[in-house]
């Protein structure tokens, strides 16, 4: 799929046939597989993230993790194409394991564009596996300040608290992030271990 630049005069209220994203949303929940497809692209091309964030309550699966898709995609390319393709080649350098080139990558987008929520939820992640908890939470925290309804970002929070033993905050940023994604398993793994761990703590 290719997407357009946050400055294109496209307009992104409807497309070519006079659709609108409350009439891609119904076929992205109602329609087969072929209309979800193509429901999901203009839902996306409109960065229609409320509709998206509704279809994450959907029943069905494949409707969730399409939801759940496109609302990364909506985040990755919020600051255009080229920034996009910056950020592609950070998450690409980090999951290969060359974590000094995804570190300028990340700080280098943070600094040009410092209302981006996705390059701190990156770095965060980034310090996560570096072992380094309390600075991945700042930039959990930063991330979720600037896109409320980040799931990536709560879990992320989550994780970390639970790298710190703070069950507290593992147990709230865990429901948090399922309130966002129901279906989201390793939040549900976090909650279930904080509860426990936070009955065996009582007196």
């Amino acid at each position: 799929m290719g997407y357009y630049d946050k400055t294109s005069d496209r307009p992104v209220v409807s497309d070519e046939r006079g659709k609108t994203p409350d009439d891609w949303f119904n076929e992205l929940i109602f329609g087969n597989e072929e209309n979800g497809v193509d429901a999901l692209f203009h839902l996306i091309e409109s960065k229609a993230e409320t509709h998206l964030l509704a279809a994450l309550h959907s029943p069905r699966d494949p409707v969730m993790e399409s939801a759940a898709y496109g609302l990364m995609e909506c985040w990755i390319s919020e600051c255009g194409y080229i920034a996009r393709k910056d950020l592609q080649r950070g998450l690409l350098a980090l999951d290969e394991g060359d974590i000094d080139i995804a570190e300028r990558v990340f700080v280098s987008l943070i600094h040009a564009h410092p209302d981006w929520a996705e390059p701190m939820h990156q770095l965060g992640t980034l310090r996560y596996m570096q072992g380094l908890s309390l600075e991945s939470m700042r930039l959990h925290r930063s991330a979720i300040r600037l896109k409320p309804h980040h799931f990536g970002a709560w879990h992320g929070l989550a994780l970390n608290a639970v790298e710190l033993q703070d069950w507290n905050i593992a147990r709230d940023a865990a429901q948090r992030a399922l309130a966002i994604r129901p279906n989201c398993t390793a939040a549900t793994t976090i909650l279930e271990r904080s509860i426990t761990e936070l009955v065996q703590i009582e007196p």
